[in-house]
């Protein structure tokens, strides 16, 4: 804070930048405004109301704009301050326009590559206020983030492959060479990263949004840089294999010149020590994150009709969302009075709005898929309904979160923990006398997806192992896990469903793991289509995914066979219980 203020009193008292005013805005430009530019600035500006402007970026902090400047394309990032403590922070330091053109000359000085900067300007010179960055665009550069969700899925194996190992060695060069400097990125993710497609056998990664950039001018301790890895490997690490993450780590060490002494022992600890420090730091990220759900932010919005009241997903109407609160009894009664369609996927439906099919229907709640249509756009929604089942469960609702709300909360908690769930759209209550009553949850629809019970035959063995291993791993249990509840896909990918049950924790233990896998084994031990062998495989793949819950070598198999006793023994303990209480029927075979 005191750098920035420091940093903003020698630029009132210091060497001044030449400024022009021009429409009421101080701009001050690059020598090479003419080369690539050439025509004023307000004259540029003015294609913001024009159709030739694009909006590419738009919230309450920023937004940004693609404009033509004859054959080149500039863009335009405008920086607003938002609140009061936004305002106070820009007393304290430059505007962030500026900030970010004279972190772009700097980094350009040190040969690492980013934007090229053209311009800056602000409102005013003394007070806050919003601030402008202009920069020259990339024809052929696009966001990494983006690259990799939308286009690298698109490849074929080997070209998959081949971008895995470019990227990499990109990223850890880049990255070196940014600590060796004393340059410190406090905002590292791939969405403010920029990958450059120009030559597809050498790509380069430049560095954007640079206003948030710290120059040490000396190269940053192990501390350091661990922290400011942490921030880029808090993404990679749900979505990037470890062999390409140690790839990355072998091109950062090889670019510190200042680690040569380093001996390979030390490497490997710290990059131990890396992972270890970004799963806790991930563990503290969701865990923050979660609370976003819970209010009206930029992530939700509340929604009101009549006598219900709860939240929705900002890309989700207004409209549409009222229109559910509208009709979701109506079509609770269709469903339960109309004979069962044919078919089991959405092709067997009419395609017209309000069509819907019965999932299910218990004194615990009802299920079903209804198709809606909004300005054009169309798809299909799983609307959920819990009903008040005893008089004192308002009171509870004060006192704890609904079964809705639980579902809603973790439903979310798995997206951002990188594990398979149907993605929440919408929750609100039904409220009578100002307590709550019905609760309805809607969430997607997923096409052609079968529960596993039905169809243990069409799941990906591995797949299921490793979902519910790092279920585990990253801090999630399942109380209610069983065949019904986990659908498959026609690619044969595991989904988790009803959440009800899911609970996050620290770190899960070994007897709450156990328990978790006993539910899913009790639910198939009179399934036909499944077999010993498949659950031993099973727990082997479960098992032996990094890092391995049991010790290579000989002790292997007794850490493994101790497990399958300690499941084996759940199992007839849980069978006792459901006797005792007469759910016992059928007869099984185990082990």
């Amino acid at each position: 804070m005191f750098e920035a203020l420091v940093r903003k009193f020698r630029t009132w008292w210091g060497q001044k930048a030449p400024l022009q005013r021009q429409q009421g805005l101080w701009w001050h430009t690059t020598p090479s405004w003419a080369d690539v530019v050439g025509m004023p600035v307000p004259q540029l500006l003015a294609q913001l109301h024009s159709p030739v402007c694009q909006l590419v970026k738009a919230n309450q902090a920023r937004r940004i704009y693609r404009l033509l400047a004859g054959r080149e394309v500039v863009y335009l990032k405008e920086s607003r301050i938002v609140g009061w403590r936004g305002w106070l922070r820009e007393c304290l330091r430059l505007p962030k326009g500026r900030l970010e053109f004279e972190h772009a000359l700097r980094l350009q000085q040190l040969g690492i590559p980013t934007i090229e900067p053209l311009a800056w300007g602000c409102e005013s010179l003394w007070w806050p206020g919003t601030s402008y960055f202009l920069s020259r665009g990339l024809p052929h550069a696009v966001a990494l983030g983006e690259f990799l969700i939308h286009t690298f899925v698109q490849y074929s194996p080997l070209r998959q492959a081949r971008w895995r190992r470019q990227l990499a060695v990109c990223l850890g060069e880049l990255f070196a060479r940014l600590h060796e400097y004393g340059v410190i990125h406090n905002d590292l993710h791939p969405g403010n990263l920029l990958l450059d497609l120009s030559d597809e056998h050498h790509p380069r990664v430049l560095l954007i949004d640079l206003h948030n950039i710290q120059f040490r001018g000396v190269p940053l301790s192990w501390p350091v840089s661990r922290a400011n890895l942490v921030l880029l490997n808090r993404w990679f690490q749900l979505r990037a294999c470890r062999t390409d993450r140690l790839r990355f780590w072998r091109a950062y060490c090889q670019g510190r010149r200042s680690w040569a002494p380093l001996s390979d022992t030390e490497k490997q600890r710290r990059i131990a020590e890396l992972e270890a420090v970004t799963l806790r730091s991930n563990q503290r990220l969701w865990s923050a994150r979660q609370r976003r759900y819970a209010r009206p932010n930029r992530h939700c919005q509340r929604v009101t009709y009549a006598d219900c009241c709860g939240l929705a997903l900002r890309e989700v109407p207004v409209e549409v969302v009222q229109k559910w609160m509208q009709m979701a009894d109506a079509w609770i009664a269709q469903a339960r009075n109309s004979p069962k369609p044919i078919g089991t996927t959405p092709s067997a439906f009419p395609k017209h709005e309000g069509v819907i099919r019965l999932l299910k229907d218990s004194p615990q709640g009802t299920i079903l898929a209804v198709r809606w249509n909004h300005e054009g756009s169309s798809g299909e929604v799983v609307i959920k309904c819990v009903p008040r089942r005893r008089w004192y469960e308002p009171l509870q609702h004060w006192l704890r979160c609904s079964a809705v709300w639980r579902s809603w909360f973790q439903g979310f908690a798995l997206l951002n923990r990188g594990l398979p769930t149907p993605r929440p759209l919408a929750i609100w209550h039904r409220y009578h006398r100002g307590l709550p009553t019905e609760s309805y949850l809607v969430t997607e629809y997923l096409p052609d997806a079968v529960p596993l019970q039905q169809r243990p035959d069409l799941v990906k063995l591995d797949a299921l192992a490793i979902m519910l291993r790092l279920l585990h791993d990253r801090g999630l249990s399942h109380r209610d896990l069983k065949g019904d509840n986990i659908l498959v896909t026609k690619q044969g990918e595991p989904v988790l469903i009803d959440l009800v049950g899911v609970r996050c924790l620290r770190s899960v233990s070994v007897r709450r793991r156990v328990k978790d896998l006993m539910r899913l084994n009790v639910s198939f031990l009179w399934h036909p289509q499944v077999r010993l062998s498949q659950r031993l495989r099973f727990l082997l793949w479960y098992g032996s995914y990094h890092p391995s819950l049991w010790p290579m070598g000989f002790h292997r198999k007794v850490e493994w066979k101790k497990w399958w006793k300690w499941i084996r023994q759940k199992s007839l303990e849980k069978l006792k219980h459901w006797k005792r209480c007469q759910r016992y029927y059928g007869t099984y075979s185990f082990c």
